[in-house]
This record gives structure tokens, sequence and C-alpha cells, in this order.
């Protein structure tokens, strides 16, 4: 199936993507980058959280480590792989990876222009599976 292992390895597990404000770890990721002091360009790159900066961001030449980045273990990045090939493996069988109920395309529009897209609900828990 499709492999995550290169995308975890040297990432933070308290990473939660930029569109939220703050990691898993209460970290704000605007005060983690200096985005006031050192501004926007540039920015992501000083972002610690990926592993391409090795948790830390640079100022001045001077290392200032994130006092919360923790990278994944070899262990658990195979668990992740592992969760990952299960979720493929339910959603190929048209299972929600949530409970492993059918997947409920009721909101799936089925003409027009649009005709295939729309929000795939979980029959049994009513989660939002996935939107095309």
């Amino acid at each position: 199936m499709g492999n995550i292992t290169k995308q975890l390895r040297g990432k933070c597990k308290h990473f939660t993507g930029t569109v939220e404000k703050q990691c898993k770890a209460g970290m704000v990721y605007d005060e983690v980058i200096k985005r006031k002091e050192l501004g926007d360009i540039g920015c992501m790159l000083r972002l610690p959280c990926t592993g391409k900066a090795v948790g830390s961001i640079t100022r001045d030449n001077a290392v200032l480590p994130c006092d919360k980045y923790c990278a994944f273990t070899e262990a658990e990045i195979e668990q992740e792989q592992k969760d990952w090939d299960r979720t493929l493996e339910l959603l190929i069988k048209g299972l929600s990876p949530c409970c492993g109920a059918e997947i409920d395309t009721s909101h799936v529009i089925t003409e027009g222009k649009h005709k295939g897209h729309g929000q795939r609900f979980c029959s049994k828990c009513h989660k939002v599976v996935f939107i095309v």
C-alpha cells in the first residue's frame, strides 16, 4: 500500500499541520518560528516540526530548539504504517476506517456536472470519512 514511513521520519509526533494554530503539545507555531521577529519570508522553512530543520530554527546563526520536539521512534513509524495500510484496505473494500461499517454515499451527487462528488459518511457513527 502507500508508504508513509518517509513522511514520518524526523517529523515531530506533536505536529498537527499548519492549518492549526498550535501543535498537540501546545506550542504556538507563530511563536516557534519567530514570525513577528523574523518575518513571513521563509517562515515555514524555520518550522522545526517537519524534521527538515531537525528540531531547531536558526536566528543570527544561533540554534534555538523547540522544547517540545519529539521525533517518531522506528517502532511508532512501523505502527503508523500498519494503521495506514489497514485504513487503505478498509477504504478499498468500501468500509469506514473508524469502525469498519459500510460507507454511506447517500449525500453523493448522482447527476450533472458534479456527479460523484459529495461527502461519504460512516453508516454506523456518521463521521465524515472523506469528501470528493
